[in-house]
């Protein structure tokens, strides 16, 4: 299979593009809340990711820098990746999930690059299904890596959105590093301990981000805020409302 092709000054001006265009222009907001810092994360490490929007990637791409000294490399379909080439510059590699062969040699890829103590992300899910679905339903990708590579670990990662006013707030959180031995797990039983434990990290992430309500995950004690809000066109106008009217008391 053709691999990714990563090119560093690529990687360094897109980075800035998604940061400082991207992300701080669609989102108000971006949060982040770590179990495992980067130097905990030794040998090879998978991510497992709930998958239920475009930006997912994106915003792993941003958040990776805080969590794993390591490259991103990230699993992504073949046919997206033909459209968007440039993401093969950034460490994505192709799985054609038209055929068992095409699902199984994008695996071995996998399992190729964790042995070399790679950081890996995945989206075990396969496909973007909506954050509310439940329950989370995974491919037996994950299973088979891992009895393949049996010395990773497994760090979980629930990424939710937001809406509570003019513009979205994403948050991720990466839940502790898992380390079994998995080549002594059946490959369904890997599947169904790693949906349950994200499932239930979703489920929790939702919950404090209800309780958060309009304030925002930036302002949470559990997450961090990895950059500033942007003000949205309400908001601006708001602020712009206040300033006249303190300016009318005059």
């Amino acid at each position: 299979m053709e691999a990714s092709n990563e090119h560093p000054v690529f990687k360094a001006i897109f980075d800035r593009y998604n940061e400082y265009y991207l992300l701080r222009r669609h989102f108000r907001a971006l949060s982040l809340r770590v179990g495992s810092m980067p130097d905990e994360l030794t040998g090879p490490v998978l991510f497992i990711v709930n998958h239920s929007s475009w930006w997912d990637g994106l915003l792993l791409r941003h958040a990776a820098k805080y969590v794993s000294h390591k490259p991103t490399r990230l699993m992504m379909d073949s046919v997206q990746l033909d459209k968007y080439r440039f993401f093969r510059k950034l460490g994505a590699y192709p799985v054609d999930r038209s055929s068992r062969r095409g699902i199984l040699a994008a695996l071995d890829h996998t399992v190729s690059l964790l042995r070399q103590d790679g950081h890996v992300w995945l989206f075990p899910q396969g496909k973007i299904t909506h954050q509310e679905e439940r329950p989370l339903v995974f491919g037996g990708g994950a299973g088979y890596v891992l009895r393949a590579c049996p010395q990773a670990a497994v760090v979980p990662v629930s990424i939710h959105y937001s809406i509570c006013g003019q513009k979205p707030e994403a948050s991720m959180w990466f839940g502790g590093a898992i380390r079994k031995n998995w080549d002594e797990w059946e490959r369904k039983a890997i599947t169904d301990m790693l949906q349950n434990v994200l499932e239930t990290q979703l489920d929790r992430h939702k919950a404090i981000a209800v309780e958060a309500g309009e304030a925002g995950m930036a302002d949470n004690e559990w997450f961090n805020s990895l950059f500033l809000r942007h003000s949205s066109t309400s908001e601006k106008f708001d602020n712009w409302r206040e300033k006249l009217r303190q300016w009318k008391r005059y």
